[in-house]
């Protein structure tokens, strides 16, 4: 009977505690589901492009007279066997997360080059270089097929430079908000309205498009934009040539797709909008 007792007195004291920490602690609020919706991630409504710093920017004209007169060192920042095939004479192949350790390069007035992409981690390695003590680091719009059409200076296999004006699906999406893009169809009218950070322009492939189009890009009001030509007939990639020579844009793009590029960029498109949501309210369970 004694044990009985002082069971039960412990069950009340229990009780008692539980009740006591009941009614001192703060109602808890009911879980809020979150309101989530869609984001479309490559238009310039919902994600805008990220703007390129014009101050980094030397004109190609006044780097190649740098150069020439000995007062530029040219950093090629592509991998090494990218580097082997064609190269800028007197340039140094050095990757971009090395530069910093280089001190010797402090105080020389730096040229970094890449393949005319991937800006963003370009500029923001520049401006960190002026931040840390570097005497003057540039770069060009355009890269490096922009230096070989101006300047026509390349060692190694120049023609593979071509290649780098191609650009795929795939690298198209992963550049398409640092823009921004002032995309030219040349295909059938109407046949290119996927969403991009820019504008989308149908024109002809004849003498009058470049004319049409230089007009265009001098009354952009955004500078260092980079155009970018798509077409859903993969024989007038062959025919463009002749009329890239009289653009006044240096840093220009084609997407390397035939008829089927449309469904090939919905489809990245798809995977890369997959799961991707934000919440309404901040304050609500995921």
């Amino acid at each position: 009977m004694e044990s009985n007792r002082y069971l039960w007195f412990g069950v009340l004291c229990c009780l008692f505690s539980v009740a006591t920490a009941t009614a001192t602690a703060e109602p808890a609020e009911p879980y809020k589901l979150c309101e989530v919706e869609s984001v479309t991630i490559y238009t310039a409504k919902d994600k805008p492009y990220t703007r390129r710093d014009r101050s980094l920017y030397i004109r190609l004209e006044a780097a190649l007279q740098k150069y020439q007169q000995g007062d530029l060192t040219i950093i090629d920042v592509r991998r090494p066997e990218q580097f082997s095939q064609f190269r800028i004479p007197k340039s140094i192949n050095l990757p971009l997360h090395q530069l910093r350790h280089k001190t010797f390069l402090k105080s020389k007035a730096l040229l970094l080059v890449n393949d005319g992409r991937s800006y963003l981690q370009l500029e923001s390695t520049a401006e960190a270089l002026e931040n840390s003590g570097f005497h003057s680091v540039s770069l060009i719009d355009g890269g490096l097929p922009a230096w070989r059409d101006f300047t026509h200076l390349l060692d190694g296999r120049a023609a593979s430079a071509d290649s780098l004006k191609f650009m795929t699906v795939k690298e198209f999406l992963s550049e398409s908000n640092h823009g921004p893009w002032l995309v030219i169809n040349l295909g059938k009218k109407g046949s290119f309205r996927e969403a991009v950070n820019g504008e989308i322009v149908d024109l002809e492939l004849n003498s009058s498009m470049t004319d049409e189009l230089n007009v265009k890009i001098k009354k952009k009001l955004v500078p260092l934009t980079r155009v970018l030509f798509v077409s859903d007939d993969k024989h007038v990639y062959k025919k463009l040539s002749p009329y890239l020579a009289q653009l006044n844009v240096s840093n220009y793009h084609i997407l390397a797709q035939t008829a089927d590029y449309i469904d090939k960029f919905k489809e990245q498109s798809r995977l890369a909008n997959a799961n991707r949501y934000r919440a309404a309210k901040s304050e609500c369970q995921l």
